[in-house]
This record gives structure tokens, C-alpha cells and sequence, in this order.
């Protein structure tokens, strides 16, 4: 064989394995797979070409996997990061590029209605911007300052609240498409109206330029990003209507993935939304240039990531990942190693199997127990208060984490049902929770430790409250698996003590923000859909049998019984995250995997097992 066919007959192997050496994330077996090939060719180049550049060039590309392999990341990398804005989104954005059209058609069509509606009957903008909103908005412009309402809160609390919001209604619309995209599409349509009613009162005040120009300094990305975030939801209930050759569970979870990969697409355009909203929106007297130029470059942002970029990429980058699949897990059994490297996103995918097995044994052993037990404590707890008509408005403020209900039973109660879960889903993760005889000796030994952690945390929210976030945040979480990683880990592999767990927490400080920011988010979302009406029946029934004296003890008992519920019920979800992330952070820093790797290495008789 010539130099010249040796070359063409191997390069596209060697291209590929090229491509793969440049991903910051590089799956394990394709790069064994490719190595051990160009290993042979470099052996054949060796005994046939030994002074030809095609032998340079191959001893080159196999010390490249070498090096690969002895590099040690950082705990946090910006690489990541920017490897899913620049691959991963524009990918996904382009190939659900129809259900970003139909997510606009809708939210313009609803528009259309709004702005149609208000122009037919005048009492529509109060119908639903509501009288409140409407006579501000008429002192305003009497005062000659229409858009005050920019201008009345303190900047700062401003972003927070905006950004905090905005980023729920995105999951909330997302989440929606669950029920066949019917939620998500709901969501749009009043979102639309809702804007169209909005720009046409001001329209109909003729102050239609100065509403413009203020509004859409903000708006121009915020509502942008409503309507990604509405196509995320349709993604997602496409999968559920239509899942093709796919059983619908398989097909629901390929579509959570891919709709999943557009949401977190989101979250930086409400940071800048929130940011514009807050600290520009509010400074009406801006010259008119500068605010068409804000507008401008808003609306080319978005138009760039989301349609541009990605009609670019996939057109003219060509990469081995230029058309990634979604890797579905098998929906009986999830592959799980304690001691292995995962990328961020293979450790949020295994959280999400694991939450979705371990589902059944949480609302039965966990949930639907504390349902019971906490459901007659937080009633006779709630008529031993005995509210007067004054504390009308207090009931937002309560919760399970407060001692205003049930005293310091409450703590109590949460903190031995977080234990109780914590030390089921342990036994789940090690695949022993079908024999009773090893649940009991795990109980024996290590629930009261356990139940210690849980209601200092517990006690923590309820000193703190909201503040808890901000704690956790400093104190990092990651901690408390350090603790249990000591208590009953495995002590076998890797280094196990508290100095070193410790530091283990801090160095990978930012690695961990992302289970705090999903778990946040993923209470304050099922909280807000719990509570946004669907759950009226209960109240209802509450009041129909009398239970309570007052409409706000209704209120407050269910209140604290939608908390409680959330609270347990995403129980799961959380562990999962910071279990994996925790584990997968300790691989990292220490190598385990790759060590079991080496050690087996040339041990089997087929390379490709």
C-alpha cells in the first residue's frame, strides 16, 4: 500500500478523532475506540513509512489523547459554558427552528386579539391589566409622567424580583407543555393579549412613541425570551402528543432533553432583560437615539443566537457534533457508577432517570406519611392559633418552615421525614431497597446522624427563611455530602476525610451552584403552579365542610400542606443533583475512574468491552 492510500484509506478516522480532542466534553469510549485504531496505524506507518511525515503526524495525534487524558480541569471552566452557547444551543435551536415559528405565530396572533379587543370595546384593558394598574397608570399621565411606574422601586431589589419572576413564568411556561402543550400555549395567548391590550392603551392615550421607546428598552428580550421559552414548552408537549415510533414515555423524556437544552438558553437574556428593566428603563429621559439604539441591538442579540447563528452553524461548521443526538437512558434501568466522571449535563440527565424511578417509592414511603401526620398536626395547630380577622394577609408568610404552625413540632416533622428520605434514596442509589433486612440496619445505623443534619437545616430555614438560599450558598451544601461521604461512603475508593471533603466543597464552589439554582427554581415553580388556581377545589371543600371559622385559615392550612408536599416530593430531585455533581467533583479531583480505567486497561480480552 502507498503513503497516499494508507492516508486516504484512514483519514477520516483521524479527522474524528481530532474533532473529538478539541470537545471539552469527550465521550470516554468513542476516544478508546478511536485510539486504539490510530495506535495500529501508527504502528503500520512505524514499519512502512518510519521517515515519512504521515508518522509524525499520527505519533503527534496519539500524544494528544495522552495529554487529554492527564489533564486536570478546574472546578469551574468557562469552557462549558461557552461550548453550549456555541454548539449545543445553536444545534438545538435549528433543528426545533418550526416550533420557534409557531411559538411567534401564536404570541402575534394573540397580540393581534389584544390590541383588536381594546380597540372594540374600551373597557378590555381594564378587564385585564386590571383597575389598579389602570388608575396609576391615569395619575401617571396626569402628572405628566406616564411611565413612573419604572422609577418607584429601588433598582437593585428591582432586578432581583424582575429577574426572579421572569425566569419562573419561562419554567412555568415550559413546564406547561406536560400537558400536551396545551398549558404552554395558554400561557402565550394570554401573554400576547395581555401586551397587545397594554401597547394599544397607551396607544389610545396618544402616547403610543413614549410607551414604545420605554417598554420595548426591556421588553425586547424579555418577551423574546417568553416566546423561546413558550417553543420549549411545545417541544415538550409534542413529545407527549406525538412520539412517533417511540413508546410516549421514551418519547417524553427525548423531548425534556431537547426542550431542556432551549430553556437554559433563557436564563442570561432575563439576567439582561432584569438588568435593562432595573437600571435603564426606569431613566425615561434618555435621548431617543440611545434607546432605539438599546432596542436595536436587543432585538439583533436575539435574532443572532436563535436564528442566525444557528442557520450559520449548521450550514457552515462541520464537526463530528454538528448534529448531536439525545442520549436516551433505558426507562427501567438507569446506569449508575457513584465513582465516575459526568459532564454537567449527564449529571442533571441521571438526577432527572433517578427522580423519575425513585418517584413511586418517595410519594409512598415519604410523601403521602407526612401527608398524614402533617395534614391533623397543621389543623389543630392552625385552630389553636385562633387567627383574628386582622391577620388576614399573614397566611403568604407561613409555611411548615415557620414555628407559627405547630410550634417546634414542625421542624421536627420535616427534618425526620427528610431523614427518612434521605436514608431511602441512599439505599436506592446502592440497588438494596428490595430487602427489608438492609433497610433496617441502615436505619439503625445512621438515621439519627442524619436526622441531626436535617434539622439544622430545617432550623436554619426557619431562621433565615428566604435568607436560607444565601446561606447555602456561602456554606455550601455540598458539605453536608462530605458529611454522609465520611459517615457511610466508600471508603475504599479515594481520599475520605472532613479536611478533605471540605476543601472538596470549595474548590468546586461554582460546580455546585447549578443543583442550588435547579432545586430553587424547581420549588418556586411547582409551588406557583400548585397555588395558581389549580387547587381552588380544595379550598372549596374546606370551606363547603366548615373546617375552619375563617377563609384565611383555609387558606393558611393549605398553604403549608402545598409546601410541605413540593418540598418533599423534589426532595429527590435535589439529592440526586448534589449527589452526582458531589461525586462526579470528587472523580475529578482525585481521578478515581480514570484509575479503575488504567488498572483495566489491556485486561480484557476484547478492547472494545
Amino acid at each position: 500500500m502507498t503513503e497516499s492510500q494508507f492516508i486516504e484509506q484512514n483519514k477520516q478516522k483521524w479527522a474524528e478523532l481530532e474533532q473529538l480532542l478539541i470537545q471539552p466534553h469527550k465521550d470516554a469510549d468513542k476516544l478508546q475506540e478511536l485510539f486504539v485504531k490510530v495506535s495500529s496505524d501508527l504502528s503500520y506507518a512505524r514499519t512502512f513509512y518510519p521517515k515519512r511525515s504521515v508518522r509524525l503526524y499520527l505519533n503527534t495525534l496519539t500524544q494528544k489523547v495522552f495529554n487529554s487524558m492527564g489533564k486536570k480541569k478546574s472546578g469551574f471552566s468557562f469552557g462549558d459554558i461557552t461550548y453550549f452557547f456555541s454548539h449545543i444551543l445553536p444545534q438545538e435551536a435549528y433543528r426545533q427552528r418550526k416550533k420557534f415559528l409557531l411559538s411567534f405565530i401564536i404570541f402575534a396572533v394573540a397580540m393581534l386579539i389584544g390590541v383588536l379587543s381594546s380597540a372594540n370595546n374600551p373597557e378590555f384593558a381594564t378587564v385585564i391589566l386590571g383597575e389598579d394598574y389602570i388608575q396609576m397608570t391615569n395619575e401617571n399621565i396626569n402628572k405628566g409622567d406616564p411611565m413612573a411606574v419604572y422609577k418607584d422601586e429601588n433598582a437593585l431589589a428591582m432586578f432581583q424580583f424582575i429577574t426572579i419572576n421572569n425566569i419562573k413564568v419561562a419554567f412555568f411556561c415550559f413546564l406547561m407543555g406536560l400537558i400536551g402543550g396545551i398549558g404552554t400555549t395558554f400561557i402565550l395567548v394570554y401573554n400576547g393579549i395581555m401586551v397587545g391590550v397594554f401597547q394599544y392603551y397607551f396607544y389610545s392615550k396618544g402616547l403610543f412613541f413614549t410607551s414604545f421607546l420605554t417598554i420595548w428598552i426591556h421588553g425586547t428580550i424579555e418577551i423574546s425570551a417568553i416566546i423561546i421559552a413558550g417553543a420549549a414548552g411545545l417541544i415538550l408537549g409534542n413529545g407527549i402528543l406525538f412520539p412517533g415510533t417511540y413508546k410516549r414515555s421514551t418519547s417524553l423524556q427525548k423531548s425534556a432533553k431537547q426542550s431542556l437544552r432551549i430553556i437554559l438558553g433563557t436564563v442570561p437574556l432575563f439576567v439582561i432583560a432584569g438588568l435593562l428593566e432595573s437600571f435603564v428603563t426606569r431613566h425615561t429621559g434618555l435621548p431617543v437615539i440611545l434607546k432605539l439604539a438599546i432596542i436595536g441591538f436587543s432585538l439583533l442579540l436575539i435574532l443572532f443566537m436563535f436564528v442566525i447563528y444557528p442557520q450559520y452553524y449548521h450550514h457552515r461548521i462541520q464537526s463530528v457534533d454538528s448534529n448531536p443526538e439525545v442520549h436516551l437512558q433505558n426507562e427501567d434501568v438507569v446506569y449508575y457508577d457513584r465513582y465516575l466522571l459526568r459532564t454537567t449535563g449527564e449529571n442533571i440527565a441521571l438526577a432527572f432517570s433517578q427522580f423519575r424511578l425513585f418517584l413511586g417509592i418517595n410519594f409512598k414511603k415519604i410523601v403521602l406519611p407526612a401527608f398524614i401526620i402533617g395534614a391533623p398536626l397543621f389543623y389543630f395547630m392552625i385552630l389553636r392559633t385562633g387567627r383574628q380577622a386582622d391577620d388576614l394577609y399573614r397566611y403568604d408568610s407561613i409555611s411548615p418552615f415557620t414555628l407559627e404552625i405547630g410550634g417546634i413540632f414542625t421542624p421536627l416533622l420535616v427534618a425526620f421525614f427528610i431523614a427518612l428520605g434521605i436514608c431511602y434514596m441512599e439505599l436506592f442509589l446502592r440497588n438494596k431497597l428490595e430487602h427489608v433486612e438492609g433497610i433496617i440496619p441502615f436505619l439503625k445505623k445512621h438515621f439519627l446522624f442524619i436526622f441531626v443534619i436535617a434539622l439544622l437545616l430545617t432550623l436554619s430555614f426557619i431562621k433565615f427563611g428566604a435568607w436560607t438560599y444565601l446561606v447555602l450558598t456561602i456554606f455550601p451544601l455540598q458539605i453536608v455530602f462530605g458529611l454522609f461521604d465520611l459517615r457511610f461512603g466508600e471508603s475504599e475508593y479515594g481520599t475520605n476525610n472532613f479536611k478533605h471533603n471540605i476543601n472538596l466543597a470549595y474548590s468546586y464552589y461554582f460546580d455546585f451552584l447549578t443543583p442550588i439554582f435547579m432545586s430553587i427554581v424547581a420549588f418556586n415553580v411547582l409551588t406557583s403552579v400548585a397555588g395558581s388556581g389549580l387547587l381552588s377545589p380544595v379550598f372549596n371543600i374546606l370551606e363547603w365542610h366548615g373546617l375552619f371559622e375563617f377563609h384565611y385559615h383555609s387558606s393558611t392550612f393549605t398553604q403549608a400542606i402545598i409546601q410541605l408536599f413540593s418540598f418533599l416530593l423534589l426532595l429527590p430531585l435535589s439529592y440526586f443533583l448534589f449527589h452526582n455533581f458531589y461525586y462526579s467533583a470528587k472523580c475529578k479531583k482525585e481521578s478515581i475512574d480514570l484509575q479503575s480505567r488504567l488498572a483495566s486497561f489491556g485486561q480484557k480480552k476484547n478492547v472494545f468491552e
